[in-house]
Parts: structure tokens; C-alpha cells; sequence
């Protein structure tokens, strides 16, 4: 056996065949009361208005827990609410009413009162209430921690984060000292629990300075698919609602099972306060091992079902990240693209009033010796570009054949464009450096008409700089 006591187990407000029983003055509500801190069990109460009433529960257990709702509202300073004694055995059970503040609060999941120590025996918990219509009294449930020797059966089982049969197999674990909870901020810490039962229900906390963006979490049920939930963390100045159910698994078949939790990330913490689990084991297993036989086949670890999925998540996040990433550099060359469409494009048409002169046609066939040259002579600055064309240079024409008025204007038109440029480099280092350095005085564009070897035709004398172009062809 292991060494662990047993687990408490839970009896709802509603499980009148538990032994609960209350007098007529009492009705049950279904309100989980969510706008307030603390956690309902099942979402239900029984409460009552009456300046009298009772209840009674018969129990066998070493220690009991109630736990109820309580509204106090302040008059002339003090809090006031309704009033109820507690006895066990006949014997009176301090009452817990004295440990609230002077303010006026309503809270879930309060404790009435409770009592340990007991013997291993059947023991009858009394209540006694005066409530009224501005006071009313709510008990919600009754934990209890059964003898090992007399352990009830088909019931609410309270796991707690330290429990023995919790293996946190991976990643890191806090555990403030004296704190009831366990949590995680690391991506990828799991905690695995080998149990018997029906169902199962995650009971997580919110905690204070943490990280409070939203952040997710799997969970898979023996070797079946994934579940993925959400964690949200307390807001700046948000209130604190306390307890809350995480998740809560579907209903299964009585058996063995295995839960493997992984926190995925990455703001608010993956806190356990507790596990809830119906027809659960009131007495540990002893432990829960990494080798599962509800592993799927392949695996011999309880992790590694969902280190793909953990992959997948961080594999997709990347993925976009490159995809962002690709759009913003298409945006920008196609930015760069656009900036530079009036220079490059071939198709665009060109101002005839540049003054470039051109011959008479001639055939095709037709060859000089010699190269003509025409072009126009920019200044060291860069052009105004509303300003009127510059002047032509030269009175040498080119030969012209049909459809070659385009493709020479094109060359023209890029040749302007980079003795502009080069027009800007030069007239920005002519303040700062001498003439004799041989920056030009203006630039010149050469045509060849045909294809053979040249030697390197220098200028056309000091402070003129020659931009060479290759004859253009068609077809004969």
C-alpha cells in the first residue's frame, strides 16, 4: 500500500443519497455564481431564507471540509451576514464566519467549517441556520478524506499537485513554499497521471505577478487525439476570481486511463490547483511511470505522443513568420520595381523634343568604317527634371532603318539615365576636389553601327567622357 493517505473524496449539496438531508426550509439553485471569486462544484446550491432551518450529514471519515457561499453586506461598519453552528457529534465546530474582514464581500468555494482529527468511524455533521431574505445561507459541498479500511465507492476523487502518482516528466515546476498549487512558464513542461475513473477535471488557479497574454495547452486521454485549451492570465488591475475549471474531458468508459498535459506557451502560466476525478482511486497507484501502455504503438514514452504536435505549433508559427517576411521584401522590390518602371521600361514612349538627330534611312546592309557618334552633353549637376530638354552635341546622324527609332531612342534614353547619374556623382566630388582630378565636363553618348574590334576611343578631349553604345540590328 502506498504510503500516501487516502485522497479526499467530494459529496455534492445534490447527493441526498449520500446521507446529505435538510429540513423544508430549503431549495436547491442551479447558479455557479461565475461573476464571483471562487469555484461552485457542479454549479449548484441549496440554501435557504428562513429564520430556522437545519441540515444533516451522516459520514465515516478522519476529517470534513464544507463548503458553501457567503454574502456580508456592511452595516454601521460592520459586516453582517447569516448565521450558522456547525457540530460534529454533537460537538460545537468553530465557525470560520470570524475570519472575514469588515467588508462587504460574496464569495464562492468559502469554508463554512471543517474538522480533522477524527476517528476511523461513522460521525453526523449538524447544521443549524438563522438566514433571512437579505441574508441567505448556501452550502455547496462536503469534502471528506475516507479510512483506508472503508473506502466508498463510485465518487468525486481530489487529486491534489503533490499527490505521488503525478509525474511531472518534463520541464520546470514551481511550487511556492506553503502554496496548494503547482505551475509552469516554460513551453513544453508536461505532467502525466496514470488513474482510474469516468471523468476527469483540470481545477487551475490565476496568480498574480505572471505573464497575462493568452497561452495554450494540450491535453490527450490515453493514445486518443489531442485536445488543445486556452489559458488566460489576470489582466492589470483585473479582479481575481480565484478557482476556475480549465478543462474538463469528455465521459469514459470505467478503466484504467492515462492524462498527459503539455503547456505549450507563451504568456500566462499553466497553474494546477487541483484534479478532479469521478469514480476516481481513493488510494494512489504508487506512481506513475514514463513507459505507458496506452502509448501509441511505436512510442515508449507518454511524451513523445505530443512532441509532433508541439512541432506542428512552432513549425506553423515559423512558417509565418517567413511568409510575412517574403510579402514585406516582394512589397519592397516591387516598390523599387515601380520607382525604376519610367527608366526600364522599353515600351514607354519617348519625348521626340530631346533633339536626337537622326539620318536618312538606309539599308540594313548598310556599314560605315567609322563610328558616328550623336548624344547629349549633360552638365556636372544632376537635370531639373521640369526643365527643357538639353541640347544635342555633334552633327554626325547615325544610319536608321525601319522600326529602329525605338530601340535606339531606348539606348538614348538609358544612356541619359546613367550619365545623369554619373552627372550627380561628379558635380557632388567637384566641390570638394580640383578639375585636374578628371571629372568631365560633360558626357558624350557614342553609337557604333557595327561589331568589330575598337580599341578604347579616350574622349573627345580634355573633360569629355564618352558613353559607348553597341549597334542595333534588324531584320534585313
Amino acid at each position: 500500500m502506498a504510503g500516501q493517505p487516502p485522497r479526499s473524496v467530494y459529496y455534492d449539496d445534490s447527493d441526498l443519497a449520500s446521507g446529505i438531508s435538510y429540513s423544508d426550509e430549503w431549495f436547491q439553485r442551479n447558479d455557479s455564481f461565475s461573476n464571483d471569486a471562487g469555484l461552485v462544484h457542479r454549479g449548484t446550491h441549496h440554501g435557504t431564507f428562513a429564520g430556522q432551518a437545519s441540515m444533516t450529514f451522516s459520514f465515516i471519515g478522519t476529517s470534513i471540509f464544507v463548503a458553501g457561499r457567503v454574502e456580508t453586506t456592511m452595516i454601521r461598519g460592520e459586516a453582517r451576514s447569516s448565521n450558522w453552528t456547525c457540530r460534529i457529534d454533537g460537538e460545537r465546530v468553530p465557525n470560520a464566519m470570524d475570519n472575514i474582514s469588515d467588508t462587504a464581500v460574496s464569495l464562492n468555494n468559502f469554508r463554512l467549517c471543517s474538522r480533522s482529527g477524527l476517528s476511523e468511524t461513522r460521525h453526523l455533521l449538524s447544521i443549524e441556520v438563522q438566514a433571512s431574505q437579505a441574508f441567505p445561507f448556501w452550502v455547496d459541498r462536503f469534502s471528506v478524506r475516507p479510512p483506508p479500511n472503508q473506502l466508498p465507492q463510485n465518487v468525486t476523487v481530489q487529486v491534489d499537485p503533490l499527490d505521488e502518482d503525478l509525474r511531472y516528466a518534463t520541464g520546470r515546476w514551481e511550487s511556492p513554499e506553503g502554496s496548494q498549487y503547482r505551475f509552469t512558464t516554460e513551453p513544453g513542461a508536461s505532467v502525466l497521471l496514470d488513474f482510474h475513473g469516468t471523468k476527469l477535471t483540470w481545477i487551475s488557479d490565476t496568480l498574480s505577478g505572471q505573464p497575462t497574454g493568452l497561452s495554450q495547452g494540450i491535453y490527450t486521454l490515453d493514445d486518443n487525439d489531442p485536445v488543445v485549451f486556452n489559458i488566460t492570465g489576470l489582466a492589470p488591475g483585473g479582479r481575481n476570481l480565484g478557482n476556475r475549471v480549465l478543462f474538463e474531458t469528455q465521459s469514459f468508459t470505467h478503466g484504467k486511463h492515462r492524462l498527459n498535459v503539455t503547456y505549450l506557451g507563451f504568456s500566462a502560466p499553466l497553474v494546477l490547483d487541483r484534479l478532479m476525478v469521478e469514480s476516481g482511486d481513493i488510494l494512489a497507484l504508487g506512481g506513475t511511470s514514463l513507459e505507458s501502455p496506452f502509448a501509441p504503438r511505436g512510442r515508449s514514452s507518454g511524451t513523445s505522443n505530443v512532441g509532433g504536435i508541439i512541432g506542428g505549433v512552432v513549425g506553423g508559427v515559423v512558417a509565418m513568420l517567413l511568409l510575412l517576411a517574403g510579402w514585406i521584401l516582394y512589397r519592397k522590390r516591387r516598390a523599387k520595381a515601380e520607382e525604376l518602371a519610367p527608366v526600364l521600361d522599353v515600351e514607354a514612349p519617348f519625348p521626340t523634343t530631346m533633339g536626337y538627330g537622326f539620318g536618312s534611312e538606309k539599308p540594313a546592309t548598310y556599314q560605315e568604317s567609322h563610328a558616328s557618334h550623336y548624344g547629349a552633353v549633360y552638365a556636372k549637376e544632376a537635370p531639373n527634371p521640369t526643365s527643357s530638354p538639353p541640347p544635342v552635341h555633334g552633327s554626325a546622324s547615325p544610319p536608321r532603318v525601319n522600326g529602329q527609332d525605338d530601340a535606339v531612342a531606348t539606348k538614348a534614353r538609358l544612356a541619359q539615365r546613367y550619365a545623369a547619374l554619373d552627372a550627380v556623382a561628379v558635380g557632388s566630388s567637384s566641390q570638394h576636389q580640383p578639375d585636374s582630378y578628371g571629372a568631365p565636363d560633360r558626357v558624350e553618348v557614342l553609337h557604333h553601327d557595327d561589331s568589330g574590334i575598337r580599341l578604347g576611343s579616350g574622349g573627345q578631349g580634355s573633360g569629355v567622357m564618352v558613353e559607348e553604345l553597341p549597334p542595333s540590328y534588324t531584320i534585313a
